[in-house]
């Protein structure tokens, strides 16, 4: 399938994925009201902040790995396989330790049987992101995305099963909270052994388990260090931004400020679709047809949102206060601002991911460190004076001063001029209709080889 199939598939992916969330996340506020939602968000960003601070991004390492044809699939396979179990069992430690200890640098429930069952979670977590990690190296694209959509609906069926039991079954039961974790987790089971099934059906993964060299295994875990360092950065320049508006303006308006940038993640579908599908190709491809690929599809990306800014900006004023109610209509005013971040993040997205297939991805650390210390500097003199302006001028700011950098070094490195990758051509209309007729006929429901 062509890199521009994989593109427009994993959009359509991508945008299931987000609509199904935005129902569960519905249905999960239901059942646990106000306070269990909460409680389940600290649940969920201690998982998350787990598996980034714990799992050392072994899965970037293996995509690289593998599409460049580093070494065997098996060995590159097995060697992570056990070096995940290594990781599972250092998380197990850090549990045990912050027990004893009456710490929650990392497990932030008090309860223990949700601090066990994140544990599990991360457990998940690596595996299944170690066999995406594969797929992707190996362009299984398809099954991929045919996987994503089975699990869109199926949590969808799972957590409205769930609900209906709740209201229309059992309505006078409390629903513990702990219980609902237990749900959690078996649906996070459930997609483990499905994913599990048709990898090793449709993978050339073999039961003949072997194991890379130390020099090799030693180039691995190199790669995935720096790729942690960056993602880490990323994670990090969030939670401070996030801390920066808690500790100067409080709460309520961390409450308006989140909704504002969660609503701007929305609109990262086509970016985060387009550097996803591109790593693999740019690993494997010639030098020129990469960059011809970058240019191509940076400065298409580009246009279509600033088309989208361009629509977006007169219904914002309207869409929040109706949706989310008066009290949230602030957020206008910073999503208005965020909005026109969507520009720097898009390209940086797409250039970075050259960086990634080329196996230089100390450009992308670099990248998201000025980040960081942008966002540190412009939170910390513009907060205090603007509020929640201020946070969103310098989250838009980072991003913008920071593709500096990335673009700097892509230029030269590739010779590529700065109007081939960031201003649409004539041409590139003609060929995004060609391609959006080609393609737009579900053929990614077809039955994979």
């Amino acid at each position: 399938m062509s890199i521009s199939k994989n593109i427009i598939n994993q959009f359509i992916v991508q945008s299931t994925g987000i609509i199904s969330g935005f129902f569960i996340s519905i249905i999960i506020a239901k059942i646990l009201g106000p306070a269990g939602r909460g409680e389940f968000a600290v649940f969920v960003t201690s998982l998350t902040f787990i598996s980034i601070f714990l799992s050392l991004s072994i899965n970037h390492s293996i995509l690289y790995a593998i599409s460049s044809n580093k070494f065997p699939i098996d060995k590159i396979f097995y060697t992570c396989l056990l070096f995940s179990l290594g990781l599972i069992f250092v998380n197990i430690i850090f549990f045990w330790t912050e027990f004893l200890f009456h710490s929650n640098f990392l497990f932030s429930n008090e309860s223990i049987t949700a601090n066990a069952l994140m544990i599990l979670g991360f457990t998940i977590y690596l595996f299944i992101s170690i066999i995406n990690a594969v797929m992707a190296g190996l362009k299984i694209f398809k099954l991929q995305q045919l996987l994503s959509i089975l699990f869109s609906i199926l949590n969808i069926i799972l957590f409205g099963g769930y609900f209906f039991i709740k209201v229309y079954v059992s309505p006078t039961v409390q629903i513990q909270f702990n219980d609902f974790l237990y749900f959690y987790t078996f649906t996070q089971i459930i997609i483990l052994i499905i994913t599990l099934y048709f990898f090793f059906k449709e993978t050339p993964i073999s039961f003949n388990i072997s194991f890379l060299n130390f020099k090799d295994f030693k180039f691995l875990i190199a790669f995935s260090l720096t790729a942690y360092l960056a993602n880490l950065f990323q994670f990090l320049t969030y939670k401070i931004d996030i801390s920066f508006v808690d500790f100067y303006l409080g709460k309520s308006q961390l409450g308006v400020y989140s909704l504002a940038t969660n609503l701007t993640r929305m609109f990262w579908v086509l970016p985060v679709s387009i550097s996803t599908i591109l790593i693999p190709y740019n690993a494997t491809d010639e030098l020129s047809r990469s960059t011809i690929n970058i240019n191509k599809l940076t400065r298409t990306t580009i246009f279509m949102i600033v088309v989208i800014i361009a629509f977006s900006l007169p219904l914002i004023d309207l869409f929040i206060p109706f949706i989310y109610g008066n009290e949230f209509s602030e957020a206008s005013t910073i999503l208005k601002i965020l909005i026109f971040g969507l520009i720097p993040f898009a390209a940086t997205n797409i250039v970075l991911s050259f960086f990634s297939g080329r196996g230089l991805v100390k450009h992308n650390l670099i990248f998201a460190f000025i980040v960081f210390i942008l966002t540190i500097t412009g939170d910390y003199f513009l907060i205090n004076s603007f509020g929640t302006v201020g946070a969103s001028i310098t989250n838009v700011l980072s991003y913008t001063l920071g593709f500096i950098y990335p673009l700097v070094i892509y230029i030269n490195y590739t010779n590529a001029s700065l109007s081939d990758l960031l201003i649409v051509k004539k041409l590139d209309f003609v060929e995004v209709k060609k391609k959006l007729s080609a393609n737009l006929k579900l053929n990614i429901f077809k039955t994979p080889k």
